[in-house]
């Protein structure tokens, strides 16, 4: 975990840039990564990283950071404290108004399932397999 942390702060907390080579170098050398280019090369690695995101995507995952735990998904920097909140009482989510919110109709609905192998990269794949639904509010 305490990698995680060191790359949420260094991305939201300090704002730098995920894309950029040398801010990677950078964020690489606080996590104790010697080689970037051999440890991201890595057959291993790669397979994690797809098996990772496929399973992201079959859970109904959408964006970082998203942490599913037992089936509830938080979704959010904003959402990190009710997490935490929720660790120690599962409880909190189980009342009335909870419920009402939690069955509000969605605006979008993304399909779980895997990511498939064809040509198209994710990010179409997920605009593709949204069903864009009114909120009758």
């Amino acid at each position: 975990m305490k990698s995680v942390g060191i790359i949420f702060d260094y991305l939201w907390s300090e704002g730098q840039d995920a894309q950029d080579p040398d801010s990677l170098r950078i964020l690489a050398d606080r996590l104790g990564v010697q080689d970037l280019k051999t440890a991201t090369g890595d057959e291993a690695v790669k397979m994690a990283l797809r098996s990772n995101t496929e399973e992201a995507c079959a859970a109904g995952v959408y964006g970082v950071p998203s942490f599913v735990i037992d089936g509830v998904s938080f979704w959010g920097d904003d959402m990190m404290e009710m997490m935490l909140e929720w660790l120690d009482d599962p409880n909190i989510l189980d009342d009335p108004e909870s419920h009402r919110i939690a069955n509000l109709p969605a605006a979008a609905v993304r399909p779980r399932r895997g990511v498939s192998g064809n040509s198209k990269n994710h990010a179409s794949q997920a605009v593709e397999g949204m069903e864009l639904k009114s909120i009758g509010l």
